[in-house]
């Protein structure tokens, strides 16, 4: 299965996002470390917060920050947000 770009920065995001569940994290910051468009992480990390996943805190020192609970969340879950079913 070839994943589409939204679900492998979605899954970038949530595995630096999860690492710490205190810290928050920029779109950039997440952009630069795994050298992606920042404008499409964020698109990304707008539709996983719809989702419940992370949550953004907007101004100066602002960010994402994962919120959900990490031993419930599947790959799968991530997955399916962003690829269309089969």
């Amino acid at each position: 299965m070839k994943l589409q770009k939204a679900t492998r920065f979605a899954i970038y995001a949530l595995l630096e996002l999860a690492q710490d569940p205190a810290r928050q994290l920029s779109a950039g910051d997440i952009a630069r470390r795994y050298s992606i468009s920042t404008n499409h992480l964020a698109k990304v990390l707008r539709e996983l917060g719809r989702a419940g996943l992370v949550d953004a805190e907007r101004g100066v020192g602002g960010g994402y920050r994962f919120v959900a609970n990490a031993k419930r969340v599947t790959l799968w879950d991530v997955v399916s947000l962003f690829e269309a079913p089969v």
